[in-house]
């Protein structure tokens, strides 16, 4: 989450274009996700913990559509048909999450530490519905590499990294949700992706944002991402 709002903030600050806006909005989307991640970690009253799990879900959900629609937009080629389906099947996916508990459900101990729902077949197929999303999504990216060269090239590959690591490492969050026992420190590669996200965008003008900084500045922000915040913790 606070690595996040580095980037939220650089992009409201800096960001000219609806790729700008898009690319804030999936940020905000793994904002919410951070925070609902974090409650489930440190608060103990069962109510919280499953509020914590609806937040961070519905920030999750968004995170596989908005990724689609941003590398749409960054590459120029739009698959109008899958993106509204997307979109649908996202609200839909909330609207059953936030008011039935067909989503999470049975909520159980695990690692002797943490209170995770069990996958209801409603969970299995949302969960690789958003796997496919974000994997089309991939692809797109890749593909679009084969054709590109120079910065532009550069840039995709920064945002390949940073969006694969981001996705991957929340998405395997969830597996324990289907008895899978792998402890949830996957999580910790969504702060990966903002912190590649914040210096392609310094160092590379990523999506062509103009930040008008110095290397004193860019040297500043990172540092205070890398080493004040564990320190601050």
């Amino acid at each position: 989450s606070i690595t996040c709002s580095v980037l939220i903030l650089i992009l409201l600050v800096f960001g000219r274009t609806k790729l700008h806006r898009l690319w804030t909005l999936l940020n905000i989307a793994v904002f919410f996700w951070g925070v609902g991640t974090t409650m489930i970690s440190v608060v103990t009253d069962m109510p919280l913990i499953r509020l914590g799990w609806l937040i961070a879900h519905v920030g999750g959900y968004f995170i596989a559509i908005l990724y689609y629609h941003t590398i749409c937009i960054f590459t120029g080629i739009t698959n109008k048909r899958f993106l509204a389906l997307g979109y649908i099947f996202t609200i839909l996916a909330t609207l059953v999450t936030l008011f039935t508990n067909d989503v999470i459900a049975n909520l159980g101990l695990m690692f002797n530490s943490l209170i995770y729902p069990q996958a209801t077949i409603g969970y299995i197929i949302i969960y690789l519905s958003w796997g496919f999303i974000g994997a089309m999504a991939s692809y797109k990216l890749f593909k679009f590499m084969n054709s590109e060269r120079g910065i532009k090239l550069l840039q995709a590959k920064y945002l390949l990294v940073a969006f694969v690591s981001g996705f991957i490492g929340g998405g395997s969050v969830l597996l324990p949700a289907f008895g899978i026992a792998l402890y949830p420190m996957g999580n910790f590669a969504t702060a990966f992706y903002a912190i590649i996200g914040t210096y392609a965008i310094l160092k590379l003008r990523v999506m062509d944002i103009k930040v008008a900084t110095t290397r004193a500045g860019i040297f500043s922000i990172v540092y205070i991402i890398l080493l004040g915040i564990p320190l601050w913790m």
